[in-house]
């Protein structure tokens, strides 16, 4: 039924746009739009996008389909520089002050270690991101972190300038006199988009998007510019021929940085490319000019190599052989990854049409769409921009693991809806000059509504707590902090270990603590490098039964005397390891009460901090909650287990009176998993699952229905 929903809603507003074309049409603004379809096919051509005198020199009298063409900004035609350099510095300012102050989730702290150390990350290993990165975080004066961030927080500012050249281009050909404000209207639609969400999020923490899909985009708007000098034949052979040149660099530096964000972006320009080798007179030499130019910008590899002889930092993969390196450019390590069923992928695609509508994006998806189908054709890109989204939405629900609002996820979109919604930023900027008052009205209208979408969705910019979120190095210092003297800790979270090792390996705090993840036991250059941080580890027979956790099982038996720690119950459960203390982590030794009231009572104070303001602080702390919950739950510590359970919930949320000491004596320890239909966690946690957990250990009736089900159930974490 939602999904019915979410198809009528997509169905209404294209019926919409429809009336608008219609309009268009009764004013005469473009007579194009409403031809029967043969009638427009014989109509199609390109706006001449220059006037050349006769008897002038070549490019001497042409004038550029943006205007001026002496007005560019990096490269890129633009009608107005005040109003775009506004729209960059506003976005940069916002991005700068909004960021993650500290450490934040999932592998950023690993892209920030990598490049802080010049190591090598994950497949498949963002050289360019990884160099320039280094040069940032070593300068004088400037954290490393913060000078890693700023990765992220310049490419996002600058993602206005791909943005609003690419839609004046493609309204200065429809618009016979301009005002002075369509210009700046465009610079704040643009502007609009880089505070959403989508393009807010990669951009204000360590992550290798916003320069991989600033550069591809760049790269977009630049081939329209190079095709358009080459039609205008306002610039001489030189000069053209490094325009696709350039354009070509611009790809390959961005599939240096991350490949998925470029090939979905680049399908952007499948009109213009095909233009070029069917109908332009140079068109192979044209080609060759490109893929030379991507073919330098993949040059940046060769950093795999080159890395993989350092061993004093972290190099994954160990790409020391050929095959080592062919199998980490391919990413094998993820290839388990993709390939969902074909009923999970159309499940997903119509999820994916959901999350767009709660969360804003299709707004700016469907603007652009319509502004692509009726002003595209007049810009050299054609009407493939939207093209570029197909493609990543396609590459998302391609994963097995579905999240919608996954962290890389909204990555592999910030290319792809920026140039959509280019298209929505040209069509306002085109009615809004037009003289049909119904017309101007609602170009006003998209306006305000797009400003209402920005500022209202989750997390709304008034609510928005990133910049107070400290959770991930709370939680991880916490943990290493509290863990005994050459102890072993057991990571399932990508949330929660690559905060510890980049607090190990950069800071050097507690590097007595041994750090594991079963996710990556298999592979023999993470056991390389866990022995070289931690030469007094013991021997362990590597290969036997039982898979990973099997392996982890003979490591553990070779480490003796050597404290245990676990994120989770079923970790311990899967390998063998009872749990008696709860503290920041799952101990196998019984915890003093105090330490336990502590972390819970840190937690509590972090969630109040940053309410629900921040997406991965909410979850990760909701997570934490619902883990150390669980375990005191089995413990037979009822009350603490109510009180674990609240921690990691804003206060907002929180019910406002704790049962009285006397009840938590009725309630039994857990001895089965989490009841059914309240841990369907996806990512990380959600506070409404803590709540609903929760409930168990107040409600009498649900005490009595849990003592019903653990009578007829075995034992199980």
């Amino acid at each position: 039924m939602e999904h019915l929903i979410h198809i009528l809603w997509v169905y209404l507003i294209f019926k919409l746009a429809n009336k608008v074309r219609c309009e268009l049409y009764r004013y005469r603004v473009d007579y194009d739009f409403c031809l029967k379809p043969r009638a427009r096919i014989a109509k199609m051509d390109y706006v001449k996008p220059a006037i050349v005198n006769k008897g002038a020199t070549p490019g001497a009298n042409a004038t550029s389909v943006c205007g001026n063409a002496s007005k560019r900004v990096l490269g890129l035609p633009v009608d107005n520089a005040w109003a775009t350099w506004s729209a960059v510095i506003i976005t940069f300012i916002y991005y700068f002050y909004s960021k993650f102050p500290d450490l934040s989730v999932w592998d950023s702290p690993l892209i920030a270690m990598v490049a802080i150390q010049g190591g090598l990350g994950h497949p498949p290993g963002y050289p360019l991101h990884t160099l320039l990165g280094f040069v940032l975080s070593h300068l004088p004066g400037i954290d490393p972190l913060t000078g890693v961030k700023l990765l992220s927080i310049i490419p996002g500012a600058l993602m206005c300038i791909p943005v609003i050249s690419i839609a004046s281009r493609m309204t200065y050909g429809a618009i016979g006199k301009r005002v002075w404000y369509s210009s700046w209207l465009t610079a704040a639609f643009a502007n609009l988009l880089c505070l959403h969400p989508v393009l807010w999020g990669p951009s204000t923490r360590v992550e290798v998007y916003s320069l991989a899909a600033f550069l591809a985009t760049w790269g977009v708007a630049r081939l329209g510019a190079a095709m358009e000098d080459r039609s205008t034949l306002a610039s001489s052979r030189q000069t053209h021929g490094k325009g696709f040149y350039i354009t070509g660099l611009a790809f390959g530096t961005s599939a240096a940085v991350n490949p998925v964000v470029a090939a979905a972006t680049a399908a952007a320009t499948f009109t213009p490319i095909l233009d070029i080798i069917f109908r332009g007179s140079e068109r192979w030499r044209s080609m060759i000019k490109i893929l030379a130019g991507g073919s330098t910008g993949l040059l940046l590899y060769a950093w795999v190599p080159i890395a993989g002889g350092f061993t004093d930092r972290l190099v994954w993969g160990d790409p020391t052989s050929a095959s080592a390196i062919w199998n980490f450019l391919r990413a094998r390590d993820y290839a388990g990854n993709v390939g969902p069923t074909a009923a999970d992928f159309l499940s997903q695609g119509f999820e994916w049409i959901g999350w767009a509508v709660k969360s804003g994006t299709l707004l700016f998806v469907v603007l652009g769409m319509v502004g692509w189908f009726l002003l595209g054709k007049r810009s050299r890109l054609g009407r493939s921009g939207p093209i570029a989204l197909v493609f990543a939405i396609l590459a998302i629900c391609n994963n097995k693991v579905w999240l919608p609002e996954n962290p890389d996820y909204l990555g592999y979109l910030c290319g792809p809806v920026s140039i959509c919604a280019a298209g929505g930023a040209a069509l306002l900027s085109y009615l809004v000059t037009q003289k049909g008052v119904k017309i101007r009205i609602f170009a006003w209208t998209c306006l305000s509504i797009a400003v209402l979408v920005t500022l209202f969705s989750p997390p709304a910019i008034y609510s928005r707590t990133r910049h107070l979120d400290r959770s991930a190095r709370l939680q991880a210092m916490g943990a290493l902090k509290a863990t005994p003297q050459n102890g072993i800790l057991i990571i399932g979270s990508d949330h929660l270990l690559w905060p510890m090792m980049y607090i190990q390996e950069v800071e050097n705090v507690r590097s007595d603590v041994v750090i594991l993840t079963p996710g990556l036991v298999n592979s023999s250059w993470y056991w390389n490098h866990t022995y070289r941080l931690h030469p007094d580890l013991h021997p362990f027979i590597v290969n036997g039964p039982g898979g990973r956790y099997g392996r982890l099982h003979r490591f553990i038996l070779a480490q003796k005397n050597r404290r245990l720690g676990f994120e989770s119950v079923s970790l311990a459960h899967r390998l063998g390891v009872s749990i008696h203390g709860v503290g920041w982590l799952l101990r196998d030794r019984a915890v003093d009460i105090k330490v336990t009231e502590k972390a819970t009572a840190a937690i509590e104070k972090a969630a109040a901090v940053i309410g629900t303001g921040s997406y991965n602080g909410v979850g990760t702390l909701a997570l934490a909650s619902y883990i150390r919950g669980n375990a005191l739950w089995r413990l037979g510590q009822p009350e603490e287990a109510y009180r674990a359970f609240l921690a990691g919930v804003p206060p907002s949320m929180r019910p406002a009176k704790i049962p009285p000491s006397h009840h938590w004596e009725k309630v039994p320890p857990l001895r089965i998993p989490i009841p059914q239909g309240t841990s369907t966690m996806k990512g990380l946690g959600e506070p409404h699952q803590n709540l609903s957990i929760a409930r168990y250990l107040i409600d009498p009736e649900k005490i009595k229905e849990l003592e019903k089900l653990q009578s007829t159930h075995s034992h199980e974490p």
